[in-house]
């Protein structure tokens, strides 16, 4: 007679949190609701669907990234729960372009510089 016992092992559900952004000159706001986890991975890329690499970038539920082009450009997100990273998240971000006072056209009556 042979007995043979399986295990069952629970792996974490990871659910896609939802993620604000709020945009500045050169800056993108990322925001999202808190939840328990062990680190935030985060990559900002012009490429759809890149991976963040597995190093903690913060434990907060916010993220700001510097030094942004203005144009379309991706995040990337994933998350530790449990001692397991989550499968990457992608969003889309289009980064406007802030005129300065140069670039504007002026014009007074029918006169235009």
């Amino acid at each position: 007679m042979c007995f043979v016992a399986s295990l069952a092992v629970a792996l974490p559900v990871f659910a896609r949190p939802q993620v604000t952004f709020s945009y500045g000159p050169g800056i993108v706001y990322m925001f999202w609701e808190g939840f328990p986890n062990t680190g935030f991975s985060l990559a900002l890329n012009d490429y759809k669907f890149s991976r963040a690499d597995s190093l903690i970038d913060t434990y907060d539920n916010f993220y700001v990234f510097r030094n942004v082009t203005p144009g379309r450009h991706y995040v990337h997100m994933k998350y530790g729960i449990g001692g397991f990273w989550s499968e990457p998240e992608h969003w889309e971000v289009n980064v406007p372009e802030v005129l300065g006072a140069a670039s504007q056209k002026r014009c007074f009556w029918f006169l235009c510089w």
